[in-house]
């Protein structure tokens, strides 16, 4: 690449100033998005970057993104090693299911206890765990590029037990809306529960994955 095309703005990765250059006229997105392509290559993934100091991202700064790289004097980025990330996500994910556990108990003592409202919050509760593992084991099958559909815990893939649950819950969803109290207590005492109880055992199992 021509000198007179490279940008005067120094990239730091880790510290090191070695590894990227930008060329004038692309716009910061541009740039951090080759930067991330480049550090997946390398099994790495960008925690944080700062545009001359300034914390920049989606949430934080976010018009910083689309301006030149020529604006700017250094643009620095932290990294992590994606296997890293993706565990700590899922050991966190897995601290979350005792908080489930209690959210499934509490819906059905609710709902045997006539209190419909009060389930349905407890539902929600549920549903809000359940989403967040969900949506953790969605990130880091798309980080590290795992078929979950070939992963098998206790005779079922991993894919089969979340649309399982997804199932449950929108058919607990729906007898809530209609009243259906004896379904929703049957549904969460006899269908989600025992498919719950193995989550630590698909939990590992994807830590082993990531680790291996």
């Amino acid at each position: 690449m021509p000198e007179e095309n490279i940008s005067k703005m120094t990239i730091s990765i880790d510290g090191r100033t070695d590894l990227a250059s930008a060329e004038t006229g692309y716009s910061l997105r541009e740039i951090l998005t080759r930067i991330s392509d480049f550090l997946r290559e390398n099994e790495r993934a960008v925690i944080a970057a700062r545009a001359d100091g300034r914390p920049v991202s989606h949430s934080e700064n976010a018009d910083l993104l689309d301006k030149k790289v020529d604006e700017f004097s250094l643009l620095e980025v932290d990294t992590i090693d994606i296997r890293t990330q993706a565990a700590s996500a899922l050991q966190e994910v897995r601290a979350h299911l005792p908080r489930l556990n209690k959210a499934l108990i509490d819906v059905t003592r609710d709902i045997q206890s006539g209190e419909v409202l009060k389930g349905y919050k407890s539902l929600a509760a549920c549903a809000d765990v359940l989403n967040l593992i969900v949506h953790v084991i969605d990130e880091v099958r798309a980080l590290l590029g795992i078929d979950l559909t070939t992963i098998e815990v206790d005779g079922a893939t991993v894919s089969e037990r979340l649309q399982q649950v997804r199932a449950v819950l929108a058919e607990a969803k729906a007898a809530l809306d209609t009243n259906d109290i004896v379904m929703v207590a049957d549904l969460m005492e006899y269908e989600l529960a025992p498919r719950i109880s193995g989550w630590d055992a698909i939990l590992d199992k994807l830590l082993k994955t990531v680790a291996d």
